[in-house]
């Protein structure tokens, strides 16, 4: 699934391909490919990748590591290194000549004269060296530096990056990918990367229906008009999350019928979880409980309720809410929606049983105090161990009322059912 060929793409790909045949002609250009988690970030920037080489640009890559962000001038190391690593000793003259020279201690592993360059005192130096080093690198032809994930990447080189893209006067085309709201990452000097001269602002939009059927189709023959609709529902048209949703789909052998849809929303890939694990690894615990508070209330949760579960105060949570906006787990706003259901039931799945089932006897409770529908507490009481709460048999009870009242009697007969399980 993922060698497909890229679907609504149309608009990035010529910008791309204008940008690249600008370059074959000497002229510089910036293109920023912004977007969340799973966007296809990377695959336009491959995309461009493909269409250098073809053109027969010289081609320097690089990508930030958050682990990596620590180390001075990582990403920039990684740009220009492979140009002397294969060259000869006049190839490599050529490239240090004149103030490119600057950059050797960096790049020639000179570990003492490297330690004084990395100081606050030399980086302005060194910057000025790595510039000039990309300068004669494309003498001859124009280079093209790709440049994935620079939320992740170290401060000296992003605020290179930054230089390079405020001065197009390189010959070098600039394609950088990012994504907004990162934890941790600096936005000032990304917001001057945004904010260049003449740079090209690409940002992927979800797929549209006939996107969403073509994948599902690749996958699962003869889907259901029913079943397509729930997957571009589960996943907003992510790419990445429909696609690792639709492998789900293939590995439990779900039918891609019109009755299979109601299963849709309960495949979390497992590739989709760890994406998700290490994204709130990032986060501050008030995040992290916030969004699980709201993964157990279910839909549509007022922000003061969630933080009455999260055990947080409201100006914390209102904070909380707004990190979690940025980082594309939440949409901003109130009431608390996550952005995908698959991010929700991710969420959801983080949380150890035990935890996640005090949280629901607990979100019981709340719900009671405030006078909710007593369906709306008996569905918290169903995922909750018995005992957890004095009132629970009551609400199981009032609950199953409720909604014999209105003739299910499957689910008032599992709510009694559930109901003698607690303290008499």
């Amino acid at each position: 699934m993922a060698r497909t060929p890229l679907l609504e793409r149309e608009r990035e790909l010529a910008a791309l391909a204008a940008l690249l045949d600008s370059a074959t002609a000497g002229e510089p250009g910036l293109a920023l490919v912004e977007g969340p988690a799973g966007a296809g970030k990377s695959r336009l920037l491959e995309a461009a990748r493909a269409g250098a080489r073809t053109r027969r640009l010289p081609l320097l890559s690089a990508g930030g590591v958050e682990l990596e962000r620590a180390f001075p001038f990582g990403v920039a190391r990684q740009l220009v290194e492979p140009l002397l690593a294969g060259a000869d000793a006049q190839e490599r003259a050529r490239l240090l000549a004149g103030p490119a020279g600057l950059a050797a201690a960096l790049l020639e592993g000179d570990a003492d004269a490297a330690a004084i360059a990395f100081s606050d005192d030399h980086r302005h130096a060194l910057a000025h060296g790595l510039r000039w080093l990309l300068a004669n690198a494309g003498q001859r032809r124009p280079c093209v530096a790709l440049v994935d994930d620079a939320h992740w990447a170290d401060e000296p080189s992003l605020a290179l990056l930054a230089a390079l893209a405020a001065r197009l006067d390189l010959p070098l085309v600039l394609v950088v990918a990012l994504r907004p709201g990162e934890p941790g990452a600096d936005e000032e000097l990304l917001d001057r990367l945004r904010g260049a001269p003449g740079a090209r602002l690409l940002r992927p939009a979800p797929l549209g229906p006939a996107a969403v059927s073509t994948l599902v189709a690749r996958r699962l023959p003869a889907p259901d008009p029913a079943f397509v609709a729930a997957c571009a529902t589960a996943t907003d048209g992510n790419p990445f999350l429909l696609t690792e949703l639709i492998e789900a789909a293939a590995a439990d052998a779900v039918e891609p019928t019109a009755a299979a849809a109601s299963q849709v929303r309960s495949l979390v890939p497992e590739t989709v979880l760890r994406a998700m694990l290490l994204r709130f690894r990032r986060l501050p615990p008030e995040a992290v409980a916030l969004a699980r508070a709201a993964a157990v209330l279910g839909e549509r949760a007022s922000l003061t309720r969630a933080a009455a579960l999260a055990e947080v105060d409201d100006a914390t949570a209102a904070e909380a809410a707004d990190r979690l906006a940025a980082t594309h787990v939440l949409a901003p706003g109130e009431p608390l929606r996550f952005v995908h259901p698959l991010v929700a039931g991710a969420v959801a799945a983080d949380l150890p049983a035990h935890a996640r089932a005090r949280l629901h006897a607990r979100a019981a409770e709340l719900l009671a105090a405030a006078g909710a529908p007593p369906e709306a507490v008996a569905a918290h009481l169903l995922q909750a161990p018995a005992g957890a709460w004095p009132g629970a048999g009551a609400a199981l009870v009032a609950g199953a009322r409720a909604t014999l009242r209105r003739g299910d009697y499957a689910s008032g007969q599992r709510l009694l059912a559930r109901a003698l399980e607690e303290p008499l």
